[in-house]
């Protein structure tokens, strides 16, 4: 049967035998008499009033609002949502009956869509919730469904309303050092490499200390006002170009934290190498590949917004391997510039493509996912690459910020 039919007929059928016990008790209280008779009467009498009433009662005309904030947030941040109601008539409601009807993967934890208000003679009624820690991605709040009745639930009305709203969660950054490596200087005189590329003549911003920066460049102002160590950030000149894989292969041996490990991590390296000054060709390889050129030049914080708008809404939908997808990538790279691999696991064709790769490419770095100490397989592919001079990392929570470090000791 039609969903939206079976609401009214269901009212109508309720009515009807509701109203029909009380035309009996009503002819019973006229021949019988007595007290017991008409007392049984009269204390229906207020329930089929009300009863009337909810009938009646245009649900439809509740102004309902709904709103979210922040509407774009990062992972892990808790997400304020606030409904009101609002009614031109306070007439008293038994119940209100309150579905949100918003995605339910935006959180690992169960959500309060549902609630159970008793709003009385109230004109104005506001419900608030939190959605903690939410997951990374685009979620939509499809409209919220309102329902009412009466006491014994004889009578129900529902309505929803179309309310939309969109909500987006951003990947986690975090602060990320990054400096150009394969300088024929030697280790100790590593970071001038780095530091050449920089004009600290003019600071254009303050940013959170990672390791490697110099004292000289703490902000103290910033630094007093945050309560967090702040260095400077400065104009930097373009010195080198990256090429960085992103791998989005679907596989069911990889956990989903992982995946979203890699791509944090990606999200965060790809922003410290432009601001180190690099050019950068971010390839998002999966069923779709996506390359995002971003330059210091080249309307750089456009460039990165759509960079975190893309890796916002990604998923593991990659069906050909990762080993053919970078080949591919390959063939149409830039001779000087440094190869950065983010992957899910070491494949023996991977291996391969890269190790054919080093003879037209100095300088290629792959960061995989940490893996178990028992796993032979991984930490024999890791040391072909390294055998080969391919440098690795592997990337886990605690070392996000800081793994290019890991290639640098190598």
């Amino acid at each position: 049967m039609n969903r939206t039919l079976w609401p009214i007929l269901k009212t109508a059928l309720t009515s009807i035998l509701f109203f029909g016990f009380i035309s009996i008790t009503f002819s019973y209280a006229m021949f019988q008499g007595g007290f017991v008779s008409w007392f049984l009467f009269f204390a229906t009498l207020p329930l089929a009033l009300y009863v009337v009433l909810i009938i009646c009662y245009p649900i439809r005309s509740l102004r309902v609002h709904r709103e979210v904030t922040p509407k774009e947030c990062s992972v892990g941040e808790n997400i304020h949502v606030k409904i009101t109601l609002e009614r031109a008539l306070p007439f008293p409601l038994f119940y209100l009956l309150l579905h949100d009807r918003l995605s339910p993967h935006i959180s690992k934890k169960n959500l309060p869509v549902r609630t159970l208000l008793f709003p009385g003679f109230k004109r104005k009624i506001v419900y608030t919730y939190d959605i903690p820690a939410a997951k990374r991605g685009e979620y939509s709040f499809d409209g919220l469904t309102v329902s009412t009745g009466d006491p014994l639930g004889l009578v129900q009305k529902e309505h929803t309303f179309p309310i939309e709203e969109n909500l987006i969660v951003f990947p986690k950054q975090e602060p990320s050092f990054y400096e150009q490596i394969g300088s024929n200087r030697q280790e100790g005189e590593a970071l001038s490499s780095l530091f050449d590329l920089i004009d600290t003549t003019m600071a254009v911003g303050a940013r959170e200390y990672v390791p490697g920066d110099k004292f000289s460049w703490v902000d103290w102002k910033s630094t007093a006002r945050k309560r967090t160590l702040m260095t400077k950030e400065f104009e930097q000149r373009s010195g080198h170009t990256v090429y960085l894989m992103f791998d989005r292969s679907a596989s069911d041996a990889v956990s989903d934290d992982v995946f979203e490990r890699n791509l944090s991590f990606s999200v965060s390296m790809a922003n410290a190498v432009v601001r180190k000054g690099a050019s950068l060709h971010f390839f998002s390889l999966g069923e779709e590949i996506v390359n995002f050129h971003l330059d210091t030049n080249k309307n750089l914080d456009i460039g990165y917004q759509r960079l975190l708008y893309h890796m916002a809404r990604t998923d593991r939908d990659g069906k050909r391997p990762f080993a053919q997808m970078v080949q591919e990538q390959l063939l149409r790279a830039e001779k000087d510039m440094t190869l950065v691999c983010v992957a899910l696991s070491l494949e023996t064709s991977f291996v391969q493509t890269l190790v054919k790769a080093k003879r037209q490419y100095d300088h290629i770095i792959v960061f995989v996912p940490r893996t178990d100490p028992e796993e032979v397989v991984q930490k024999k592919l890791q040391y072909q690459l390294m055998a080969h001079g391919i440098k690795t990392a592997q990337v886990h929570t605690k070392n996000i910020g800081n793994a290019w470090f890991e290639v640098k000791s190598k």
